[in-house]
């Protein structure tokens, strides 16, 4: 289930942070294992490898995984000691590593985009989640890539009900069509 995964994955991140305290970066409390800028160009982290550099862009873009958790740190990020320098005119810079005293000069499209997507699914009223799910040919697709069956497979951690029926009326069977946010 993609959104379990994703959660666990986004958890672990967390925990790393939390635990490892070799860098800097990781002991104020920054997190985010991802592709984005770093002291060294474009590089790309995992939580298999990393160093002092994290894209707290992509921390953002997690919000719809552990909404609450990533909001508390990210009230943190812009409470702390470095706000003037994580905190810029398009919102979080992309990466940050401390370790190196560097703040990335750049926020970049493709960290934003999903952030923006995933702070709007946090909440049902603005849940593009939700919206997708509604459109008919999307229940149609889901259907017709067996998908149906999701529901039995965890969709129900998602929060989304799986449409029974092809066209409007399966799309109507969407009741709830966003992650928890927990």
């Amino acid at each position: 289930n993609y959104h379990d995964n994703s959660t666990a994955i986004t958890s672990h991140h967390r925990l790393i942070a939390q635990t490892d305290h070799r860098f800097k970066t990781l002991k104020a409390g920054f997190w985010g294992f991802s592709a984005g800028d770093s002291p060294s160009g474009y590089r790309v982290w995992s939580p298999l490898q990393y160093e002092g550099t994290v894209c707290v862009g992509c921390t953002v873009a997690s919000a719809m995984f552990v909404g609450e958790r990533v909001v508390e740190d990210l009230v943190d990020w812009i409470n702390g000691p470095h706000r003037e320098q994580v905190w810029g005119r398009y919102g979080f810079v992309d990466s940050v590593d401390l370790d190196s005293d560097w703040f990335a000069p750049n926020v970049l499209g493709i960290t934003v985009g999903p952030a923006a997507l995933a702070v709007a699914n946090i909440e049902m009223g603005t849940s593009v989640w939700k919206d997708f799910m509604r459109i008919p040919e999307i229940a149609r697709g889901l259907e017709r890539a067996s998908m149906a069956g999701l529901e039995a497979q965890g969709a129900r951690t998602l929060g989304v009900k799986t449409a029974t029926g092809a066209g409007e009326d399966s799309a109507k069977n969407v009741e709830r069509a966003r992650p928890q946010v927990f």
